[in-house]
């Protein structure tokens, strides 16, 4: 779905009742582990820093979806024998991001010499590389836990700090704007994981800074860009 676009797209009903249909095929061909992926946005997000316990507060029809799925998933799960591990994400971004993401975004702008001013700077977001997800996710497939767990950093930082964290990797911090007190982009003010459950069920401990994240997304995009202009004969 488009980025932007995807909180109220009607697509969100068919992929909850697609992946209804596929939990239920993969269980039948024998498969005993099944690690969802959920989102921080079925929280109460007004707790700012939200742990497993979190009150649910859906707030979007993605986020609506997202929390009927992980629920239907669990009760399935006592139905079947199935163990349904229900990781709600945070903010990951890295190599082979759909650009109209906010970090290729970023990156994308100030790689063309263009000036860029977030939307929403002043929000406090948790980003996490994709490569500490992967790393997450296939440890709690390895794991006994069951339910849903936060995937997150726990390390909250602001938007407009990310990009010039962005803008000073590309030595282009100049190319940032900051708010001009007009942005009234919606959303929560301050999303952030605490993500001790995750430690202490599995061994899983953030390996990769935000900084070297960051610095990994900045060469992959470069290389895209190296590959995308027509070459000189």
């Amino acid at each position: 779905m488009v980025p932007g676009q995807y909180l109220m797209a009607p697509e969100n009903l068919e992929m909850l009742e697609t992946s209804i249909r596929l939990a239920r095929y993969v269980t039948d061909a024998g498969c005993e582990v099944l690690v969802g992926a959920g989102t921080c946005l079925e929280y109460d997000t007004e707790f700012g820093t939200l742990s497993e316990s979190t009150p649910s507060k859906p707030q979007s029809l993605y986020a609506a979806t997202k929390l009927a799925l992980g629920l239907a998933l669990t009760h399935w799960a006592m139905v079947s024998g199935l163990r349904v591990v229900w990781a709600r994400l945070f903010q990951e971004f890295g190599p082979y991001e759909d650009a109209r993401r906010l970090v290729p975004l970023v990156i994308g702008s100030l790689l063309g010499n263009r000036r860029f001013r977030p939307l929403g700077g002043s929000q406090v977001r948790d980003y996490l590389p994709v490569e500490e997800v992967a790393e997450a996710l296939r440890l709690l497939m390895e794991s006994d836990v069951r339910g849903p767990v936060n995937v997150g950093s726990g390390m909250p930082i602001a938007v407009l700090e990310l990009a010039r964290k962005i803008g000073a990797a590309l030595g282009r911090a100049d190319l940032i704007d900051a708010e001009d007190g007009s942005d009234n982009t919606p959303g929560p003010a301050f999303i952030c994981a605490n993500s001790r459950y995750l430690q202490t069920q599995t061994r899983w401990r953030p390996r990769i800074s935000l900084e070297q994240g960051l610095a990994r997304s900045i060469e992959w995009w470069e290389g895209q860009l190296r590959e995308s202009r027509p070459s000189r004969r």
